[in-house]
């Protein structure tokens, strides 16, 4: 279920984006709002199971205030909450609009650390975006997600599930959270894909994001000062790696800006990253005794965290009853052989949760489709009856015309009007003709006796 209409057509302030969210139909219990560039802390283990029973995320590794390595999951779900919540509440997608996602959609196309399925359906929604030339409508847009999903297994997006970017309560951290993960990893991956390509284009991610915050992030103040920033991107981006550096300045940016704001997650608080306890050679002490950034080795240090080999996939699951000693080797080959039967009964429980989804998403845009076939048969009614009284209307107005006459009787008038006007005319010249024929007649019979009289002379 995709948000109100209403909620893009106001311009909403950071507070206004996060009371709107909170309230959203659809979403996990994980928190889509918040910002900060540290992941968020995985629940501690006190806290008892999960409501799977045994299972929770793997590698526990760096504390939350000092960043950890980014999950998959925390990626993808920001790539299922852009695709299917903020692209689909677009009422008319055309335009500069339209070219914005399909900019958006080739980078993820080229650049997501994506998993098979959601590599394959990344690339089909690609091929059907390019195609459109004029302009898509949301619907259209949810319409072929449903499509693609459901015409393949192997062609998915993933469930939306927050792990590393999960708040302290519901309100914090979550889909902005997400969405900075997946900047960072497209510039890095990117970069590492194709660094040596002189053909390169080092500014293609950062000008897709910037058109994407543009036309279709929801918090408006964010997307304004996001667009001042991305002002500068031709003029500071020069190399390949100038484009990592300038988001990692960006995000930073941020975090100040937003430190003690009333969004701030009071467990994960925003700070400059990476910080000295996660990255200790990414400082150095200038001469005036201040510890400030060492860029060379903040640039190797972002390669190192954002790049794909660095993200932990959730599949990886761990008894935490039995193996909490286990963390650390959690991607050891016989430890994964162990946990299949785990693995099984999760991948089974979220194929279920899936196709109830899927029943549920094709009930709600069948049901829409149903309100607005009524619409329509309800206009089409309206019309033939607006047509309808116009006819009576004028018809009544033409028989007060006509004396309370129809048009055959009208028609009938006419033609004996016309008989009649001939049948006078044939009586007029027959009686003409024949006066003048007996008139002829008469002076023809007198000449002739003036003539019998003139030749005998008896006149």
């Amino acid at each position: 279920m995709v948000w109100s209409t209403t909620f893009y057509s106001k311009h909403l302030s950071r507070e206004s984006f996060v009371s709107e969210v909170k309230g959203l139909d659809g979403v996990d219990d994980e928190s889509v709002v918040g910002q900060g560039q540290g992941q968020g802390q995985i629940e501690d283990q006190s806290q008892g199971q999960s409501s799977q029973g045994m299972i929770q995320p793997h590698m526990a590794t760096i504390d939350s205030n000092s960043g950890r390595w980014p999950y998959l999951e925390d990626l993808e779900a920001a790539l299922t909450f852009s695709l299917k919540r903020e692209v689909a509440l677009q009422h008319n997608i055309a335009g500069a609009k339209l070219l914005a996602l399909n900019k958006y959609i080739t980078v993820l196309d080229k650049y997501f650390p994506a998993k098979a399925t959601v590599k394959t359906f990344l690339s089909k929604l690609h091929s059907w975006l390019m195609d459109r030339k004029t302009n898509i409508t949301g619907e259209d847009w949810v319409r072929q997600i449903s499509l693609i999903q459901t015409s393949s297994s192997h062609s998915q997006l993933p469930r939306q599930t927050w792990i590393g970017c999960k708040g302290s309560l519901p309100q914090y951290r979550g889909y902005p959270c997400g969405l900075w993960l997946l900047f960072h990893s497209l510039t890095v991956n990117s970069v590492l894909k194709y660094e040596k390509n002189k053909h390169f284009n080092s500014k293609e991610v950062l000008r897709a994001m910037a058109g994407y915050i543009q036309y279709f992030f929801g918090c408006r103040s964010c997307a304004r000062n996001f667009g001042s920033m991305a002002k500068t991107i031709d003029e500071k981006i020069k190399t390949p790696s100038d484009s990592i550096l300038w988001l990692w300045r960006a995000h930073n940016k941020v975090n100040r800006r937003l430190s003690a704001d009333q969004t701030e997650d009071p467990l994960h608080p925003k700070e400059q990253f990476p910080t000295e306890k996660i990255c200790s050679q990414c400082y150095f002490t200038n001469s005036e005794g201040e510890k400030i950034f060492n860029q060379d080795k903040v640039l190797d240090f972002l390669k190192d965290f954002y790049s794909s080999k660095q993200l932990l996939d959730q599949e990886v699951v761990v008894d935490e009853r039995k193996h909490l000693k286990k963390y650390k080797d959690a991607h050891s080959a016989n430890w994964w052989g162990s946990k299949q039967k785990d693995l099984q009964q999760i991948r089974k429980l979220r194929k279920d949760k899936f196709s109830r989804a899927m029943v549920l998403e094709t009930k709600v845009v069948q049901a829409t489709f149903d309100a607005k076939k009524v619409e329509k048969w309800r206009q089409r009614e309206l019309e033939s009856r607006t047509k309808l009284n116009i006819n009576m209307t004028m018809h009544a107005s033409v028989v007060m015309k006509s004396w309370g006459l129809n048009s055959i009787d009208l028609s009938m008038c006419v033609v004996l009007y016309v008989v009649g006007t001939v049948i006078i005319l044939l009586l007029y010249f027959h009686f003409t003709i024949h006066r003048r024929l007996k008139y002829n007649r008469q002076r023809r019979s007198g000449l002739q006796s003036q003539k019998l009289c003139s030749h005998f002379n008896v006149c």
